[in-house]
């Protein structure tokens, strides 16, 4: 197992320089740049630019800045921002609790409330909880967060007032876990919707392909208890494309809390990738890069090896 992991980090390597250079090309042949921000505010001259852009290092070739700013990642300095002249990974870590909380509190619903109705859906086709899976799965898979979050928005704080508009506290300074919960409330729902909608259809599906089997009917026929086939049989093996579909999930949220996080002014990692697009803020947006990238790969690896463990026919090799 250890050989396997180590192959694997080696692995990753090639994969993740592929990604980031890409990235950095990207962001760099992109119209505009932190120059231009600075020089629409009229304060600076061109000789001042000129020097500003020779100290920032973008007057050399992008392979040359993207070798050097790799360097600087290898020695853990993930550089300083244009917009705030704040260290990236600074900026960084006091944005990854906000975004962990929001996440994770999706995540976990999605899962609380996802599986099991894809597994009662699977056991009890065409009832009543079946009919309400497919309509969470539905909802979840077709509205954008973004319709929703405004709707939601609009009812439930708008004109019900239960919960707050927007941020992680209140501008009363009373920033208590009770506090945190009210504002937490509409966004962590908002970011589990969607994954539940996918809970649900992946467990159903997987759940009533495995009630097919042999071996299901013959632990039926042996007199075992409906719950106890479902759970201790049917579940546990039709885990792994379940265990598939939560792993990719967690980075898709990571980075696809931009939205969320940018309407309910959630100060987490999505809006600080907001603002460090909209400034050209070149190190800030590599390192969230970096970020979501080493998240994904992570996963990925722990994904192999939760295989293993679910289905011991699955050897590292």
């Amino acid at each position: 197992m250890f050989k396997y992991v180590i192959k694997r980090l080696l692995y990753s390597i090639p994969v993740f320089l592929g990604i980031t250079f890409i990235i950095y090309l990207l962001i760099n042949l992109a119209p505009g740049g932190p120059l231009s921000i600075i020089a629409s505010s009229g304060e600076m001259s061109l000789s001042d630019l000129k020097a500003l852009k020779i100290s920032l290092g973008l007057d050399k070739p992008i392979v040359v800045r993207y070798f050097f700013w790799l360097i600087d990642l290898f020695k853990g300095d993930l550089g300083i921002s244009y917009r705030t002249s704040q260290a990236v990974g600074l900026m960084i870590a006091q944005r990854i609790k906000p975004s962990l909380i929001l996440t994770g509190t999706g995540i976990v619903m999605a899962i609380i409330i996802g599986v099991p109705l894809g597994i009662i859906s699977a056991y009890k086709p065409n009832s009543i909880w079946d009919h309400i899976s497919t309509f969470i799965a539905f909802i979840g898979s077709s509205v954008p967060n973004f319709f929703l979050s405004l709707l939601l928005i609009y009812t439930l704080s708008v004109k019900l007032n239960w919960f707050p508009t927007s941020g992680m506290y209140s501008t009363s300074g009373a920033n208590n876990l009770s506090d945190l919960l009210k504002h937490l409330a509409l966004p962590a729902f908002i970011c589990g919707i969607q994954p539940i909608g996918n809970f649900i259809k992946q467990t159903r599906s997987s759940v009533q392909e495995v009630l097919n089997e042999e071996y299901i009917k013959t632990a039926k026929s042996k007199g075992l208890n409906s719950v106890t086939v479902v759970i201790k049989h049917a579940f546990r093996n039709a885990m792994i494309p379940v265990v598939t579909t939560i792993s990719l999930t967690i980075p898709f949220l990571i980075g696809g809390a931009v939205v969320t996080e940018q309407i309910f002014a959630w100060p987490g990692i999505g809006s600080l990738m907001i603002a460090a697009i909209t400034g050209r803020d070149y190190p800030v947006i590599m390192g969230v890069a970096v970020l979501i990238c080493g998240t994904v790969l992570i996963a990925n690896l722990l994904l192999d090896l939760i295989y293993a463990v679910l289905d011991p026919r699955i050897k590292f090799k």
